[in-house]
């Protein structure tokens, strides 16, 4: 320590005091002034430790007194304690400042308190303290540690630049603080980006034992400010093998950023996986250049980390990171990501050439992966094209629309878009035809038949291919037919048959056997004879059309009373034992009754009886053979053969036919007893219907044939439905509304009727009252008014109507969504189903019925009987398939369930088959199978493109994949699109929740990594 401050301050107070002094002589020279003397010559001598003990000791001596030597000796015993760094040198200074406050040493005081503030990095009071020092009276030593200690206590405390005006008061003396003052004189400039002058100050003292190890940290840190970046590597090089290992992840970041502007990538990439390796936090540019020199490296995947990090902010360098991303992701064969990557770059402000680039790319990315979901791209091209015109890359990117012309799933904009250029080239009258084409076809396997004629017409407008030209008349045809607009139908299947290219299609056979049907289905017998014929001889058609076709030609024959021909095709059939067998011999049956040969229609007969006892013609064949004893006579077989039926299919409408013919029998065979029987039990059984009418008529003739006319009053008074002595005025009654609805007058019907049925609730007409103003109802369009009348007759036993009126009231009921009701109507019409045709309506009824009410059991059942049904429409398959599907779902059987899926998703582009193609996807998950189950998500969005609702619920699926991968950049992007796109609030609502719990993860994961790190 410098004395030189000290030996001033005590002159002046001996010049002051020296009045004192001399008073005081006696103290300084008796014992106490001994003690003194001492103290004060060990301090001289700098033994600042035994000359505090003796300047103490004075003091004490001293108890009681007052006198100069007191204040001195307690300043002196101060500087003592400071110098050998005592811990009580603070308190020492500050109980001196309150016992001597007027002393000429506080100033020095206050200088020393500054510096024992400033050794416990107390820097605020220590500033106090030095701002009650006059600089001016300290030594020039002093004045340095002074400034240079002052000048750091504001740099501590945020006063950077009154800091600086101290360090430069220091920065060249030949004082001990002259380094350090330069030093932090320029740690300042540099903070304040002052980089010239830092680097000139610290080049001043870049040879200082004591700072020559950080210097050279600053001096890369500004040359790369000033973008001096060969210097950076030449100084940085050199440093970084001996900086401390806390410095070398930095120190790699700015060698490898300024290598990356130098275009030195492989130095750059070397770099910056140091850098990598040595922090956690690295900044969107960063993040970007690291991801650059990956992929110029070949690292693609690695480089995707990167490049996602860097699609934070929105800049220009976001903009690039997706285009970067875009390539990143095509490299590794991600092309949906790639796809949706160069669409964030093309629609991001910033580099001109980047977004043309990467609109290019995302329109071949989307005609590679078969079109997006969320996006128009053929919209986004054309609105680039109609922007720029006059850009160099116009002509790629007309060429790049007819790409998507070709490959775009979204058909109707594409042939607008055509449509708009007037005169399309040959090229885009071929990529016209192609798309329409295509999207008819589409819509005609959805059923819209309507629809697909609509794009078949557009289809037909330019015909530049002749074999989609030739194969579009068929599918038109085809869709009228469908419609059942025979007429249209056969126009077009005709112009078919015309083309070249229609002799080796194999839609041909189909043209020729659908054109028979057309005929047929107008009643020109002798036109559809012509076809099947036809159609028959082409062959190369499959075994069920070809039996088919020999059956409608047999009918065909028939009906034209040509029953040789009819006879001979029928039996081919039959003997064939082949579909519609039962059909075929049935009607060989009634080839020989039309031939006159009544014993061989018998002797068919019953061999259909014997061999097809499951048909639905079953009790049609049992009428028959009846029917036919009747003709030849024989009333014994007749009546047993009438009798078979009412005891083998009680429900059918055949019973009620039988009884009554079986008792008109034993009536004209005299056997009234057993007459009487039988018509009483057409009138228990039957109640209301016509035959129990004419059941009744018939026993008023016997009992009054045989005398017994009372027995028959009497009889006759005890049942419900008949009222005697007023059944002359019902019959008129009901006679007159009759002959309305015989006129079609269905107003005058329905009035006249229901006054009878409210007339004569008991009448012998009220059943077919009921079912004549139920069908003028039904005529009149009024559902629910026919549905009463239809339930009315419901409520009677079996009769004629009852299987109309059960398969009216389920259509209704099923329409009403009214599932409960519809499924018991269709279950007994299945009981009753007397035709193969109601038979298969009520499976299907019972199948729809019981699936929409949650009876799962009885829809599978119905659903595997309908299967194995013929003639069974392909929307019925279908929809069997996706009843299975979904029982076996419901019932935790997943491979059942993902096989029906699979069959139905197969059979149809409608919705069950993207609802199909879903449940698929997610069965694959919850197997653990990601990748089959991103496959068949991607697959939904390419096949299903009209279904959003199902392509969003698989996209919702596929962040769950991304989620299960630790992809939460992916799942994130995947949700903001539903999010973004999505019309319904249902699934936004899901995709948003999820995406605040990938938020809410990654945040609490970054906290975790963070307090690691610490």
């Amino acid at each position: 320590m410098r004395y030189t401050f000290f030996k001033f301050n005590t002159l002046i107070m001996l010049i002051l005091f020296s009045a004192v002094v001399l008073a005081q002589k006696s103290v300084y020279y008796n014992e106490p002034g001994q003690t003194y003397r001492q103290a004060m010559e060990l301090f001289n001598q700098k033994a600042y430790g035994p000359a505090g003990k003796l300047f103490e000791e004075f003091i004490q001596q001293q108890k009681g007194n007052d006198n100069i030597y007191i204040e001195n000796a307690d300043y002196y015993k101060l500087v003592c304690a400071v110098e050998m760094k005592d811990s009580d040198a603070l308190p020492l200074a500050i109980q001196f400042g309150k016992k001597y406050p007027e002393s000429a040493h506080m100033e020095s005081v206050f200088f020393e308190m500054g510096k024992l503030y400033f050794s416990k990095k107390k820097y605020r009071p220590a500033l106090k303290a030095f701002k009650q020092v006059t600089a001016s009276k300290l030594s020039t030593n002093d004045q340095a540690e002074y400034y240079y200690k002052r000048g750091f206590c504001l740099l501590k405390t945020n006063k950077p630049e009154q800091a600086k005006t101290d360090f430069t008061k220091v920065m060249d003396t030949k004082s001990s603080y002259s380094a350090p003052a330069t030093y932090y004189y320029a740690h300042i400039e540099y903070l304040q980006h002052q980089y010239e002058e830092a680097l000139q100050a610290f080049k001043k003292i870049e040879n200082n034992r004591r700072f020559r190890k950080y210097i050279p940290n600053y001096l890369i840190h500004i040359y790369y400010e000033k973008e001096e970046y060969q210097k950076v590597i030449e100084q940085g090089e050199k440093f970084y093998r001996k900086a401390p290992s806390k410095q070398k992840g930095e120190i790699a970041r700015l060698l490898a950023n300024s290598y990356y502007e130098l275009k030195n990538y492989n130095k750059a990439h070397d770099y910056f996986a140091i850098y990598e390796r040595s922090t956690r936090s690295i900044g969107p540019e960063e993040n970007y250049k690291i991801g650059v020199v990956k992929y110029k490296a070949g690292e693609y995947n690695a480089a995707i980390g990167n490049f996602q990090k860097a699609t934070k902010v929105r800049t220009e360098i976001a903009q690039s990171a997706w285009y970067y991303l875009g390539f990143c992701y095509l490299n590794t064969s991600q092309d949906k990501f790639a796809r949706d990557a160069f669409l964030k770059a093309s629609q991001m402000s910033g580099n001109a050439e980047i977004k043309t680039d990467a609109l290019f790319n995302y329109v071949k990315a989307t005609i590679q992966t078969g079109g997006d979901p969320y996006n128009d791209e053929i919209k986004i091209l054309e609105n680039f094209i109609a922007g720029n015109t006059n850009s160099p890359r116009i002509n790629e990117a007309y060429d790049l629309l007819v790409q998507l012309f070709l490959t775009s799933k979204n058909y109707q904009a594409a042939l607008e878009s055509i449509d708009k250029s007037g005169k399309p080239n040959k090229r885009l009258q071929g990529v016209y035809q192609n798309l329409a084409y295509s999207k008819g076809i589409e819509l005609y396997r959805r059923s819209d038949f309507n629809g697909a004629i609509r794009f078949f017409e557009k289809a037909v407008k330019y015909p530049a291919d002749k074999n989609i030209y030739a194969q579009t008349l068929f599918w038109q045809g085809d869709a009228y037919y469908q419609l059942h607009r025979f007429t249209s139908a056969a126009k077009y299947y005709n112009l078919f048959l015309k083309q070249k290219s229609a002799v080796k299609s194999t839609l041909y056979p189909t043209a020729l056997y659908n054109l028979g049907y057309c005929a047929f289905n107008q009643k020109d017998y002798t036109l559809s004879t012509k076809y099947f014929k036809r159609f028959i001889r082409y062959g190369n058609a499959s075994d069920r059309l070809v039996t088919d076709a020999y059956l409608r030609l047999a009918d065909s024959y028939y009906i034209q009373k040509d029953f040789q021909q009819a006879l001979k095709l029928y039996s081919k059939v039959a003997d064939a034992s082949t579909q519609d067998a039962d059909y075929a011999l049935y009607q060989e049956a009634s080839c020989y009754g039309s031939q006159g040969n009544f014993n061989k229609k018998i002797e068919t007969l019953n061999r259909f009886v014997r061999k097809y006892r499951q048909s639905p013609l079953y009790t049609d064949v049992l009428y028959e053979i009846a029917s036919t004893y009747l003709v030849l006579h024989d009333q014994r077989h007749a009546i047993a053969g009438f009798d078979k039926i009412v005891k083998e299919r009680p429900k059918s409408a055949y019973a009620i036919k039988a009884l009554t013919k079986m008792g008109l029998l034993y009536y004209n065979n005299n056997q009234y007893n057993e007459a009487i029987n039988t018509f009483k039990k057409v009138i228990d059984k039957y109640p209301a219907s016509s035959e129990a009418t004419e059941a009744l008529n018939s026993l008023k003739n016997i009992y009054t044939e045989t005398g017994h006319i009372n027995e028959y009053f009497t009889y006759a008074k005890g049942l419900d439905f008949v009222q005697v002595s007023t059944s002359e005025e019902d019959s008129l009654t009901f006679t007159m509304g009759e002959n309305y609805y015989m006129e079609g007058n269905c107003n005058k019907a329905i009035d006249a009727l229901s006054k009878y049925v409210s007339q004569f609730p008991k009448g012998g007409f009220v059943l077919k009252s009921y079912y004549y103003i139920a069908d003028c109802y039904e005529k009149q369009k009024e559902p629910d008014k026919a549905l009463a009348y239809y339930e009315k007759i419901l409520e009677y036993p079996d009769n004629e109507y009852t299987v109309k009126a059960l398969l009216i009231s389920a259509r209704m009921e099923f329409d009403n969504k009214n599932f409960n009701k519809s499924f018991t109507y269709y279950s007994e019409l299945l009981q009753r189903a007397e035709t193969k045709s109601i038979s298969l309506e009520a499976t299907d009824g019972v199948m729809r019925s019981a699936f929409y009410t949650g009876n799962y059991k009885d829809a599978a059942n119905a659903a595997r009987k309908l299967l194995k049904t013929d003639k069974v429409s392909k929307d019925q398959i279908v929809f069997a398939h996706y009843v299975l599907a979904k029982t076996a779902y419901s019932s935790g059987n997943m491979a059942e369930a993902n096989r029906e899926f699979s069959i139905t998703d197969k059979l149809t582009s409608g919705e069950w088959g993207a609802e199909s193609k879903y449940y698929q996807a997610l069965i694959a998950f919850n197997n653990n199978n990601d990748k089959k189950s991103e496959e068949l998500i991607y697959q939904l969005s390419d096949q299903y493109s009209d279904f959003e609702y199902w392509i969003a619920k698989g996209f919702i699926l596929l962040a769950d994949i991304y989620v299960k991968r630790d992809n939460s950049f992916q799942a994130e992007q995947t949700l903001k699109s539903i999010i973004d796109n999505y019309s319904g609030n249902d699934l936004k609502e899901i995709a948003r929740k999820k995406l605040k719990k990938i938020e809410e993860t990654k945040g609490a994961n970054n906290e975790r990594k963070e307090a690691g790190n610490e």
